[in-house]
């Protein structure tokens, strides 16, 4: 799974999608990261379609799906962090929404409406992904990481999908997004 990214476009002064030229701007600061977890639940730029899917708008958006069922930023905790849970008196697993399994969302109640209506394209340098490896001897595997690239490519997209999700107390409201991965399943 994708939990890290990196973008590192500072050479370039515009994206390219088709033949579609997007100025990168007020962005420039925000494309030069070389890592961030997504863990951090930060803004990450992202291409947007609007005009009905014509043109696309980068934009700055919270990497973290926020499901529709989530109404409170206490609710959103609860659901990050696990713990007791205060309407069933159960105790809930932690959860995340930083990847969506392509082959699982339509079936997934916190993915499927923006799966089948609001896909984006997130912007990438470089993704991480871990080896585990148990070496002989050892009781416990380790983690390395390995940063994917394209090579002679300084930036790339990866497949996302996104809704806007607001707090139903403050009314504070933002766009989050949540990166298509795939089982990997041959």
């Amino acid at each position: 799974m994708c939990f890290y990214n990196g973008i590192d476009v500072h050479y370039a002064q515009h994206i390219r999608l088709k033949q579609l030229e997007i100025e990168i701007g007020v962005f420039s600061e925000a494309l030069q990261r070389p890592l961030l977890s997504g863990f951090a639940y930060g803004s990450w730029p992202v291409l947007k379609p609007i005009d009905g899917g014509k043109d696309v708008v980068l934009t700055s958006m919270h990497w973290e799906l926020i499901p529709s069922f989530i109404h409170t930023w206490t609710e959103l905790d609860h659901f990050r962090h696990g713990g007791l849970n205060p309407k069933t008196g159960r105790k809930d697993l932690p959860r995340n929404t930083l990847n969506a399994i392509g082959e699982e969302m339509l079936d997934k109640v916190s993915y499927r409406q923006a799966a089948l209506h609001r896909r984006c394209l997130v912007l990438s340098s470089g993704f991480y992904e871990w080896r585990h490896y148990t070496a002989p001897g050892m009781k416990k595997d380790k983690a390395y990481p390995y940063r994917i690239v394209l090579p002679d490519r300084e930036y790339f997209f990866i497949a996302g999908i996104w809704q806007r999700w607001a707090d139903c107390e403050t009314g504070e409201a933002m766009d989050t997004f949540t990166m298509v991965t795939t089982l990997g399943r041959l």
